[in-house]
C-alpha cells in the first residue's frame, strides 16, 4: 500500500563558494522538518526530525542534494487502553534541485528524488518497524542573508 507522506522544514544552510569565479557551490545545512502522514491508525500523525543536507550547486539553475533524518518527535495515540507512540526513526533522500532566482529575495526551487523512511510503532511492551521507499517531490524558497541561507519547503514522499 502507498502511503503518502508529507514534509514541511525549516532549515538554515551555509553556503561554502569554491570556486569564486564561477557560480558552483557546496552547501550544508540543517533543520528541523515535520512529517505528516496519511491515516496511520485512524489519525494523520504529525511527527518531527532533525534534518542534515549537503549539496552541489552546478550552476545558478540546477544541483543535487542528499538528505538525512532522525526522528525526535513522536505522536501518541491511546488504542484500546494503551498507549501506542508513533514516529519516525530515520529517513535518507537524493535529489536534483532547480532553481530560479528572484532579485532581492532568494531563489524559488523544485526538486525531485528517491527516498526512504523508517517508522516505528511502539506501545504495550512491544515495537514495529516498518520502512518504505519512493518517489519524492516538492518545492519552496529560499532566502539569501549574506552567507546563510533560510529554507521553507515542502516535500511529498510516495512511500510504499
Amino acid at each position: 500500500m502507498k502511503r503518502t507522506i508529507l514534509a514541511f522544514a525549516v532549515g538554515v544552510a551555509a553556503a561554502i563558494g569554491l570556486a569564486p569565479a564561477a557560480s558552483a557551490q557546496l552547501y550544508i545545512g540543517g533543520g528541523y522538518t515535520a512529517f505528516q502522514a496519511d491515516d496511520v491508525l485512524g489519525e494523520d500523525p504529525t511527527v518531527g526530525t532533525v534534518m542534515g543536507r549537503i549539496g552541489y550547486e552546478f550552476n545558478d539553475f540546477i544541483g543535487i542534494e542528499g538528505e538525512a533524518a532522525i526522528g525526535v518527535q513522536d505522536e501518541s495515540y491511546n488504542i484500546l487502553g494503551t498507549n501506542v507512540d508513533v514516529g519516525v526513526e530515520s529517513e535518507f533522500g537524493g535529489f536534483v534541485v532547480g532553481r530560479l532566482g528572484v532579485p532581492l529575495l532568494g531563489d524559488f526551487f523544485a526538486r525531485a528524488g528517491y527516498a526512504t523512511i523508517e517508522i516505528e510503532a511502539s506501545g504495550g511492551g512491544t515495537s514495529f518497524t516498518e520502512d518504505g521507499d519512493g518517489f519524492a517531490y516538492g518545492g519552496g524558497l529560499e532566502f539569501n542573508i549574506l552567507v546563510l541561507r533560510a529554507r521553507l519547503e515542502y516535500t511529498r514522499y510516495e512511500v510504499d
